[in-house]
């Protein structure tokens, strides 16, 4: 196999819970140097998952892009799963970390967090949200595994600025997302038989928002996927360790998508 450098692959690049396309900046800056990159706030508009893909597949067609290599993270990772299934015509292939296989299992697991929600928007709607920006800071920062002090330091400041301008609004519509993920219809290992070897995997250790088993369960409904294990920096991963991750899309893309 060798890669057609004439060609220009489409990224698109689906951020995590926090709803900010400037978090995959980094990865922007560099792949946007061999690729085509497509990223976005989510829309307001957008306020069901289903909605979002019907969004993102509206897009691609005004774009003029036929299909693309979605790269998702956390929740953009279950977002990636919801497209590919409802677009596999404009899926080339999925690039997933961090998260896991939105199975019958996994959405059951989620459905216990509804009324959690419900309690987290009765808070939105009456404590200011100045009062709860530190909290947020610090949920993030309890997802730092492995870090450095330098990187501890950095993790602190970048969610420090991302905080700055966060608002109740885009908090809500996010959680409303997240929450939506449990009216999905779970996937099965048909939905993704057509991305036969197309798929990465980079699963961390010591995730502590997704188990093994459900890290498992992704890789079991994916056919040949490309798996890398052992990432330090548990769920934050994709912030601590972008170098070494953009090198697997790459090398993945160049090996799975880009050949004669």
């Amino acid at each position: 196999m060798s890669y057609r450098e004439e060609v220009e692959q489409v990224i698109v690049f689906l951020v995590g819970g926090l709803g900010l396309s400037v978090l995959g900046k980094p990865y922007v800056l560099e792949l946007e140097k061999k690729y085509k990159i497509l990223t976005f706030d989510y829309p307001y508009e957008c306020n069901t998952n289903q909605k979002l893909c019907d969004g993102i597949a509206g897009l691609m067609e005004y774009l003029g892009i036929a299909s693309a290599i979605f790269v998702g993270s956390s929740y953009g990772g279950y977002l990636s799963q919801i497209f590919a299934r409802k677009y596999p015509e404009k899926t080339a292939g999925l690039c997933l970390f961090s998260t896991a296989g939105l199975n019958e299992d996994t959405i059951r697991g989620l459905s216990a967090k509804e009324k959690m929600a419900d309690r987290y928007f009765k808070i939105l709607r009456v404590v200011p949200y100045a009062l709860l920006k530190p909290v947020m800071r610090r949920a993030c920062m309890k997802h730092v595994v492995n870090a450095s002090e330098e990187e501890y330091r950095y993790l602190k400041e970048l969610f420090k600025e991302v905080f700055r301008n966060y608002t109740a609004k885009l908090d809500y519509h996010m959680t409303s997302l997240l929450v939506d993920i449990v009216k999905q219809k779970p996937c099965t290992a048909e939905d993704f038989v057509y991305l036969d070897d197309k798929v990465l995997l980079i699963l961390p250790d010591e995730d502590d928002s997704f188990t093994p088993k459900m890290q498992q369960d992704l890789v079991d409904m994916m056919k040949n996927p490309v798996v890398v294990e052992h990432m330090d920096g548990g769920h934050l991963a994709t912030l601590l360790r972008v170098e070494k991750y953009i090198e697997t899309i790459d090398k993945f893309i160049k090996e799975r998508i880009c050949y004669e």
